[in-house]
Order: structure tokens, then sequence, then C-alpha cells
């Protein structure tokens, strides 16, 4: 009888083991998947050239954009055509400070940016910093926990949700099945555009990858809030850097 409890009791905690572990080898596969440890250790940041359309209260817009990373820090720089008008947008942000400039016309507008905003500013930089992969693997700095299947354009997927530890906020992480690239993320967060601070679901989906220097990069992404397309846009250059010049994330206080 011990024998048979001591092996039932084995079965349980072997179990349990799996379980906890799970999560992690779905992030190793992904990593593998998109150009190993090695490759994206060597290239943390990246600048990121695209075009697309966007939905602005209620308009169709069309935008180009660069979207520029580096270990958390992110600058976001978009003109927007939309009703007429030229729109010039710079958002940066780094895990401790966030900062917006708006110009319509080549002429800068006065853009408060409050609390919820450079909040909302600050996260959007850790979990670009999550989308590399490598740092999910810092028990420090994030909790992974499994989630049920999903289907992400009707192939299925491996979820991994990530919570951000001293923090209630979290990210879901949707991995193919088969190729094991991230193909969707999901999170709570304010609307764009919102002026009330709304808050939606955020999804993001990632496509049509290809190899940039050895590491599997997607150029193409779909944004949607609360299951309206908010943004479509394609990948016209993506460049992997080893290291970028600290004045690009320069925020005046």
């Amino acid at each position: 009888m011990r024998r048979l409890m001591f092996g039932v009791l084995t079965l349980v905690l072997m179990a349990d083991f799996a379980a906890a572990a799970e999560p992690k080898a779905v992030v190793e596969k992904a990593i593998e998947a998109h150009g190993g440890r090695k490759l994206l250790e060597k290239y943390p940041a990246a600048k990121v050239s695209f075009t697309g359309e966007m939905a602005i209260m209620g308009q169709n817009a069309t935008i180009t954009g660069m979207n520029t990373t580096d270990k958390g820090k992110i600058k976001v720089e978009l003109d927007i055509s939309v009703a007429g008008q030229k729109v010039k947008v710079l958002q940066l942000a780094t895990a401790d400070k966030a900062a917006v400039s708006v110009s319509v016309g080549g002429m800068k507008i006065d853009a408060p940016v409050t609390a919820g905003q450079k909040e909302e500013l600050k996260l959007s930089s850790l979990f670009a910093d999550m989308t590399t992969l490598v740092p999910l693997l810092d028990d420090k700095r994030f909790e992974l926990k499994a989630e049920d299947d999903a289907e992400v354009e009707k192939k299925k997927a491996n979820v991994i949700s990530v919570t951000i530890k001293g923090t209630e906020k979290r990210v879901k992480l949707y991995f193919d099945k088969e190729s094991h690239l991230l193909v969707q993320t999901e999170r709570e967060g304010l609307v764009p555009g919102s002026q009330e601070e709304k808050t939606g679901k955020l999804i993001t989906s990632f496509s049509e990858y290809k190899a940039v220097n050895g590491v599997q990069a997607p150029m193409k992404f779909v944004s949607k809030v609360d299951g309206e397309v908010f943004l479509t846009a394609t990948v016209t250059e993506h460049v992997n850097l080893e290291k970028l010049d600290a004045k690009e994330f320069t925020i005046d206080d």
C-alpha cells in the first residue's frame, strides 16, 4: 500500500511539475523558431518601417510610420493623412517615462498627456519587450501561465498568459502550434484616440514572417479594438540592430 501511495503521489507531483514547466517550454520553442536565443540576444533592437490604414474617429486614414525598439524602450513615429489633413505623431516610452508630440499641417499643437495615457505608453514599452521573447525567461520580471489552446486564423495556437510581476498587468501571447511563431497578442488597454480614457480589448495579429539576419520577423500586422479593426499595416523595411544610440529615446521633461 505504501508503495502504491508513493507511486500515486509521485505521479501527481510529476504532473504538477510538468504543468508548471509547460509555459516556459512553449516560450523556449518560440525562441528557437524565431532564430534562437543567441541571435535574439545579439539583435535586441530594431527599426521597423511600415505603411497601412488606420481608423480615426470614424474616418479612414492612410499612414506611414516607424517603430524603434530596444530593451523595453519604444519610439513610434507616424505620418497620418486624414480628411485632407497631414498629422505627425511622435510617441516615446521607457519603463518610467513617456511623452507625445503632435503636429497638424506642420504646426505643433498642445497635446497634454494624461496620467492614464503615460501609464499606457510605459506599459506598451514593456509589452514590446515581451515580444522579443527572451526576456520572458526572467522569472524575476514575468510570471508565465498556460491557458487553454485557441485558434488564430483557423490554426491551433498555444496560449501563454504573462503577468508583469509587481502589477496586475497581463498580456496573452499566442504561438502557432506548428511553426511556434508568435501570431497574436491580447490585452486590456486604453482605446487608441479615446478622450475619456476608455479601456477595451486590444488584439494584434502577426503574419507573413520573413527571415531578417536569421531572425524571423512578421511583415504584416493587424490591430483590433473590441473586435473592430483599428490598424492594418505592412512592413516595408525591418532592420535588426545590436544597439541604438541612447539619444533615440531622449524624453524632454
